[in-house]
């Protein structure tokens, strides 16, 4: 095999070679596009638990008041004073259940945001990771293929030089072969 042909597939290679290293960093600038879609749909998500609780919070309230309402309307049809005890009763009790309900949901939303917020960061940090790794992997694989295709050219143009002087040194065949007999 000649120095050109040698050296010619040493290119090749590298080439090869360089073109898998584009083919990773794009994987990786894929996967960072995907996490980049995936935390913008996940900060939709929390606006969307934000505005359901809004609106849980107004049928509670809603609720709060058709139940103080209805007990009103039910202490009057029966004779009895709002201000007695027993309709003071009843709308305590109605006071404490909105109380409970809207803490319940404030510790719900306060959990589902701080998860969201972090899956939101996670996301984050993973594309920007996967950037990073795209511009490495493209960068060690120039690298990487230029340094192979020396590695593989160098040695080639040594050998072919000492091919060359028929009447000095020694050729990477005699050296190899050196004491063995055909």
């Amino acid at each position: 095999m000649g120095f050109a042909l040698g050296a010619a597939l040493a290119v090749a290679q590298g080439a090869s070679q360089y073109g898998q290293a584009l083919n990773e960093a794009e994987a990786y600038k894929a996967q960072a596009r995907v996490d980049e879609q995936n935390a913008q749909i996940t900060e939709k998500q929390r606006e969307q638990v934000n505005y359901q609780t809004l609106d849980d919070r107004r049928k509670i309230a809603a609720r709060a008041d058709l139940i103080s309402g209805q007990n009103n309307a039910a202490f009057g049809a029966g004779g009895i004073d709002s201000g007695s005890g027993t309709a003071l009763d009843a709308a305590a009790a109605n006071l404490d259940a909105y109380k409970k309900d809207s803490a319940m949901l404030d510790y719900n939303l306060g959990n589902t945001d701080m998860d969201l917020r972090q899956t939101i960061s996670n996301l984050n940090q993973s594309a920007a990771a996967n950037k990073q790794a795209a511009k490495t992997t493209k960068r060690m694989g120039a690298i990487n293929s230029i340094l192979s295709t020396a590695t593989s050219i160098y040695p080639m143009k040594g050998a072919m030089k000492k091919v060359d002087k028929p009447s000095g040194g020694t050729t990477i065949f005699q050296k190899m072969t050196k004491g063995t007999t055909f």
